[in-house]
């Protein structure tokens, strides 16, 4: 898959515990314009580290945005 430009940030604190509430253990966000090409099995490459994506969030099915959730890879 080519590069695409996506906005990263770390979650925070109260995003962090949702998401081990929910057993996602997630620590990252990725937003990208959207696709529906992207799925779980699929990983990302940023600033040379892989992350797995641990979920998927198309707002409400609007497709504008996609939100994807990651965890840094252990490989």
């Amino acid at each position: 898959m080519k590069p695409l430009w996506a906005c990263y940030r770390h979650l925070s604190g109260k995003e962090s515990f949702a998401s081990a509430a929910m057993q996602h253990d997630e620590e990252c966000l990725f937003i990208i314009n959207f696709r529906n090409d992207i799925n779980t099995d699929m990983e990302i490459e940023y600033s040379g580290k892989y992350y797995d994506i641990t979920r998927i969030d198309n707002f409400e099915g609007y497709k504008s945005d996609l939100s994807i959730y990651a965890k840094l890879s252990k490989k």
